[in-house]
């Protein structure tokens, strides 16, 4: 499937009504931002992460993750570099126009995870197709401590500088699951359906005075209605060839059934076989 790189793009555009930076499939050859986004004394050990949200065309967010930061980097010491982590996308089902959000967090130990500053680094891809992003992602962080007059300030940057970015963002176009046809109990439906119609409908008939005339009667409407529900349940199938087939198949299952009842081991003999001769339905 394909997969690409997603760049922490230091470049703001306003999509699905949100105005922050972006996530490109390219670098921006010349722009780089850092952001501050907590401040503490003494040093503690840093960490980095983010969350993850699908946005629709308007505004409206759902978290993927679940409300907490993935991906989680750490530093100890006072300096800077690119750090990296893993994190496994469920499959997520994009519509059209819906957009990928990512927020970077940052804590230190014993704080909170935080986003605080006024540049939030916040990042969006482009308004989508219908799609199903997923992938285990490796998000690259680039992190700093830095020193100033006894405090220090936890930093993240992006940009040609710096490279934060997301390797294997997989997507695929998205296939809606085929419908379960369940032939057998359509069948069955389409029977009773057609027996009732039958029963309360058609007029002009005379019911047969003797026991063995009813009786042939009876299994002549039952047999008909079991041939009118299984020619309405092979209709389901899209191959044209398969339709004899299940119909042979069919009409013998629901002749079982009217004459043992209709049982477990009835049903999944019968579906074992639709499904050797037709293929899973």
């Amino acid at each position: 499937m394909p997969s690409h790189t997603r760049y922490m793009y230091p470049m703001k555009e306003h999509i699905n009504s949100l105005n922050t930076y972006t996530l490109k499939t390219y670098q921006n050859p010349t722009t780089s931002r850092t952001v501050t986004q907590t401040i503490t004394s003494p040093l503690k050990t840093g960490y980095w992460g983010i969350r993850v949200w699908k946005r629709s065309e308007n505004g409206t967010e759902t978290e993927i993750t679940n409300g907490t930061p993935v991906a989680v980097v750490t530093r100890e010491t006072v300096g800077q570099s690119i750090e990296s982590n893993t994190w496994e996308c469920p499959k997520t089902k994009l519509n059209y126009h819906d957009s990928i959000v990512v927020r970077v967090y940052t804590k230190y130990e014993g704080g909170e995870w935080e986003q605080s500053g006024a540049d939030t680094p916040d990042f969006t891809t482009e308004q989508n197709i219908e799609i199903e992003v997923y992938g285990i992602w490796t998000v690259y962080y680039h992190t700093w401590i830095g020193l100033l007059f006894g405090v220090y300030y936890y930093r993240y940057s992006f940009g040609n500088d710096y490279n934060s970015r997301i390797e294997n963002y997989t997507y695929q176009l998205y296939k809606p699951p085929l419908p379960t046809l369940n032939l057998i109990e359509t069948a069955l439906t389409k029977s009773k359906q057609y027996r009732e119609t039958f029963d309360t409908e058609i007029n002009g008939i005379k019911e047969p005075l003797t026991p063995q005339a009813i009786r042939e009667t009876l299994y002549l409407r039952i047999r008909e209605s079991l041939n009118r529900g299984c020619r309405e349940a092979v209709k389901l199938l899209a191959n044209r060839k398969h339709r004899s087939i299940a119909y042979s198949i069919l009409m013998q299952a629901t002749y079982d059934i009217f004459h043992y009842q209709k049982t477990t081991e009835l049903m999944n003999h019968y579906n074992t076989v639709l499904d050797t001769m037709i293929g899973t339905h």
